[in-house]
């Protein structure tokens, strides 16, 4: 199923505005009445945003795009137990991207209409649901769903003190969009693998909000709810909570919407007169807690960290560092216990900069491949020579070679280093931050060897002086081998002084495999020093 991928183009549209249209006075019915206990399909016509209407093709009049047809599901409950005097609580469920389109029978996949449409479960189901089915290529529209909402409310017993919002991925902005436009009228919410723009926080302080998200989830970061329910409290919110659950990626809304707690929490909440309460299953701390340093001992790797400041380079050249703002860098650090190629009591430095799949917050997923690994089974790491350094790059971000630079000048600080055997290497995406580093800081290197990378042709004349070994598959289906084999050429065109490449027939992007059992490398490295 392709599911959810969304990002800023559904944030941009979700606040559009639509026709404006107060009542459903103008809303053209043509649907069958609910039937207690069974999920009922309907549809309607709303007035098409106005992002929407230019899309809409083959109108023969401008004023037949003002209008479009809405499919949605209505399930109202057999069970009449959380039913008052003035009707019953109402959910506004919001599907995810991947159900976008007029097959409205693709909503049963998924959360409360799954439930509905399971007459064991129908059975015990509390809520009047309403599910609409947002048209294909576009997004939620909180103004058109207000529309759709007041229908509901003026055809059907609903309770307007009790209207709960939920949805998962697309519908999880869908639902923190409708918090922001529209707080007044949702008694509680429950975005499930969503996000919100913090700005709108302080509009929503006081609605309720238990959001869930997988903590493994690459589609959408799981700190978009972290955050949102942070900015909430932050802003005075008491009843902020959130879920997450480890290990699980995007597919949060299974695990979330099996939850019995959320509807017993949801039906406890009612505008104005709900006090806050904790959720069973809430988690105790937004963010995890951070795993502390370790004390670098010889021989074993040490979890580190190191405080940054932003780097802003302008378009002169200069860089810039801004003390007060600053970022959390996590490293290992590796102190060999074989101190043959200490010299002057000081250790030749080896920087290791890993793939863009190893980026976050989990330091041992460095340990997959490469220097880490090695430096992670005692056998290997006895025998190693260089005082190692791995860094974490963060989520969505890339090496920044001015940043590096100020990483590498602390590691210098911090630990026994010899400045004139400083090595970097690095796999992929850090395969091209070696390059970067070698084309704007080529002066403080004394060796490199970037596996499956590529870098600035244009720039190869800056750092002639450095030797390079570069590694690359010849079947390489992510970074062509091609890329390697430019700079390399280029180097040795400007008189470099030791480039060469090692490829690999039939290997794809994963040489580093070979790349890094090679020992001829390492010997290299430890051959060369640093330009005078």
């Amino acid at each position: 199923m392709f599911k959810h991928s969304l990002g800023t183009l559904a944030l941009f549209s979700m606040f559009a505005s639509v026709v404006v249209c107060s009542s459903a006075q103008n809303l053209k019915e043509i649907s069958p009445v609910p039937v207690p206990g069974r999920l009922i399909a309907m549809s309607a016509q709303l007035p098409t945003p106005e992002q929407r209407r230019s899309m809409v093709p083959n109108q023969e009049t401008p004023e037949e795009s003002n209008l479009e047809k809405i499919n949605y599901y209505v399930f109202q409950p057999s069970d009449e137990s959380a039913k008052t005097d003035e009707g019953f609580p109402l959910l506004l469920f919001l599907h995810g991207s991947g159900e976008c389109g007029d097959n409205l029978k693709v909503l049963k996949n998924y959360g409360p209409v799954k439930i509905c449409s399971d007459p064991e479960r129908a059975a015990n189901w509390k809520f009047f649901t309403v599910a609409p089915q947002c048209p294909a290529g576009s997004s939620w529209f909180p103004s058109q769903l207000r529309i759709l909402l007041d229908k509901i409310c003026d055809e059907y017993p609903i309770d307007r003190s009790r209207i709960y919002v939920t949805g998962l991925s697309m519908g999880g902005f869908g639902t923190w969009a409708m918090l922001a436009e529209y707080p007044e009228i949702i008694a509680a919410a429950a975005p499930v693998c969503g996000g919100g723009e913090l700005a709108q926080a302080s509009k929503m302080v006081n609605t309720p909000v238990w959001a869930f998200h997988g903590e493994e989830d690459e589609v959408v970061s799981c700190d978009r709810s972290r955050n949102m329910i942070a900015e909430l409290r932050k802003c005075g919110a008491k009843d902020a909570h959130i879920t997450t659950y480890p290990g699980v990626e995007h597919d949060s809304w299974t695990r979330a919407y099996d939850t019995p707690e959320l509807y017993e929490w949801l039906l406890s909440k009612q505008l104005g007169k709900s006090s806050p309460t904790v959720p069973k299953g809430a988690n105790t701390s937004i963010f995890p807690p951070e795993e502390p340093d370790e004390i670098c001992e010889p021989g074993k790797l040490a979890r580190q960290s190191v405080e940054l400041p932003s780097v802003n380079r302008a378009r002169d050249g200069s860089v810039t560092l801004d003390e007060s703002k600053t970022q959390k860098m996590k490293f290992w650090a590796f102190i060999p216990s074989d101190e043959s190629a200490k010299e002057n009591e000081r250790f030749p430095l080896m920087l290791f900069l890993h793939g863009s799949g190893e980026r976050g917050s989990k330091l041992n997923d460095l340990k997959r491949y490469g220097p880490p690994m090695y430096l992670s089974r005692p056998e290997q790491a006895k025998k190693w020579k260089f005082l190692t350094i791995a860094p974490q790059c963060p989520k969505n971000s890339t090496w920044k070679p001015d940043q590096l630079k100020v990483f590498i000048d602390k590691i210098c600080e911090k630990y026994p280093v010899d400045k004139d055997r400083i090595y970097v290497t690095g796999v992929s995406m850090g395969g091209y931050g070696a390059w970067r580093l070698l084309e704007f800081y080529p002066e403080i290197f004394a060796a490199a060897a970037p596996v499956c990378g590529g870098g600035n042709v244009n720039a190869v004349v800056k750092m002639k002086d450095v030797p390079v070994w570069a590694f690359h598959g010849e079947e390489d289906p992510a970074v062509p081998c091609s890329q390697s084999i430019t700079m390399i050429e280029a180097l040795k065109k400007v008189g470099a002084i030791d480039a060469r490449i090692t490829t690999y027939p039939g290997v794809k992007h994963n040489c580093w495999i070979q790349a890094y059992a090679d020992q001829e490398l390492y010997k290299w490295l430890l051959s060369k020093k640093r330009a005078q």
